[in-house]
C-alpha cells in the first residue's frame, strides 16, 4: 500500500510502481495502436512521489555531506543539513518527450534534480535513468521557464554533475557518475 505523500516510498513500493506504470503505458500505446480515435489520449505524469523518492533513496551517493535527508513538504521536495545550513532541492522527472517546466520554487532551490527515464516506461528493456544535479539552478535559469532537456543541458553546461544507473541501482543508492 502506498504511503501518504509526507512519506518516501519504500524499496518495494519503487520496485512495484514502474511495473504498474509501464501497464499503463502498454495500454494507451495498445489503444493508440487500435483506435485512431484513442490518438488524443496522453500517457500519464510520473508521480512526483515517485521521482523525489528516488532521490532520496540515491541522495546519499548524490550528496555526500547531506545530514537528514527528507520529504520537505511546501518549503521544497527534499530538504537536507549541512552544517548549520539547510539545503532546498526540487526534483523533476521526464519520460520520453524531456520538456519540463522550471516555476520559481525549483529556481530559487539551492539544487534542481532531473531524473530523465527516456524510453524507460515505452519499454520493457532495463535501460539507465539519467539524473543531472545543478547546484544554484538560478543563475543558468534566472526565470520560470519550459525547457527541453536538450536546451537544458546546453544552458547548465560545465555545472551540471551527471549521474546514471539501472532503476534497481538508484533503488539501492548505487549510481555512478557520466554522461
Amino acid at each position: 500500500m502506498l504511503k501518504t505523500a509526507r512519506h518516501a516510498l519504500t524499496k518495494e513500493e519503487l520496485t512495484e510502481l514502474p511495473i504498474l506504470l509501464r501497464q499503463v503505458f502498454d495500454f494507451i500505446s495498445q489503444l493508440k495502436a487500435q483506435n485512431p480515435a484513442a490518438a488524443p489520449i496522453q500517457y500519464p505524469k510520473l508521480p512526483s512521489i515517485f521521482s523525489e523518492s528516488l532521490v532520496l533513496h540515491c541522495g546519499p551517493a548524490i550528496f555526500p555531506n547531506a545530514q537528514n535527508l527528507r520529504r520537505g513538504g511546501a518549503v521544497a521536495d527534499i530538504l537536507f543539513e549541512v552544517g548549520q545550513l539547510t539545503k532546498k532541492v526540487e526534483v523533476k522527472a521526464t519520460g520520453q518527450q524531456a520538456f519540463q517546466y522550471f516555476g520559481k520554487k525549483d529556481i530559487d532551490a539551492d539544487f534542481l534534480v532531473w531524473l530523465a527515464f527516456g524510453e524507460f516506461f515505452r519499454s520493457q528493456a532495463e535501460s539507465h535513468v539519467k539524473i543531472y544535479v545543478l547546484a544554484k539552478p538560478g543563475e543558468v535559469l534566472p526565470n520560470p521557464t519550459k525547457i527541453s532537456l536538450a536546451t537544458f543541458e546546453r544552458q547548465a553546461a560545465g555545472k551540471l554533475v551527471r549521474y546514471k544507473g539501472s532503476l534497481r541501482d538508484i533503488i539501492e543508492g548505487r549510481i555512478q557518475r557520466g554522461d
